[in-house]
């Protein structure tokens, strides 16, 4: 049934553990979709268990790449459910994944991809493309968030461990940082 479940699935997503014996799954997984559906789009992929203490792992990269894939990452679908775009914001993960919500700006859809590159990464709603990178996004595990600042303009504000940084939700361009001290919040 499983066989049958996947083969006439409008979408699928593989989802496997960075190991070698889940390598082998997952790319015999591939080539029986391929095979059995070749007039339907490419199965996306997703890596769970990464950063695992003490565990042999196969990059991210390394992993989609021998199997011809592209990871997945963020997605935007319309209301019907159907998938817009898929955009990679970095090539990192950790033993729990990553998955804080992005939020909207104008026509811009803002990710903190900290676990996944370190990094608060604007996106065009549109068509996935990245519009712009603010690095240094370290141990940061919540969705940005809008404030008004007290000359009217907005600024999109990602707090992390001893620290809150502000960046202009148009550029990324860093706009200001505070030291908190704070060891977890």
């Amino acid at each position: 049934w499983v066989k049958h479940a996947l083969i006439n699935a409008d979408e699928v997503m593989v989802v496997a553990g960075p190991d070698l014996a889940s390598l082998r799954n997952a790319d015999n997984i591939l080539r029986l979709l391929k095979s059995a559906r070749p007039q339907i789009g490419e199965p996306m992929l997703t890596l769970s268990m990464v950063g695992v203490p003490k565990r042999p792992e196969i990059p991210m990269r390394e992993f989609a790449e021998s199997l011809g894939v592209e990871p997945a990452g963020v997605f935007a679908f319309d209301h019907s459910g159907k998938q817009l775009w898929n955009t990679i914001v970095g090539d990192k993960l950790n033993g729990w994944g990553s998955a804080t919500s992005p939020v909207l700006s104008k026509d811009l859809v803002i990710v903190n991809a900290s676990v996944e590159s370190e990094s608060l990464v604007a996106l065009d709603k549109k068509t996935g493309r990245e519009i712009w990178r603010a690095p240094g996004v370290q141990e940061s595990w919540h969705a940005p968030v809008f404030v008004t600042a007290p000359d009217g303009k907005t600024e999109v504000v990602a707090a992390m461990i001893q620290k809150v940084l502000a960046f202009d939700p148009d550029t990324g361009a860093p706009l200001w940082r505070a030291n908190t001290g704070i060891n977890w919040y």
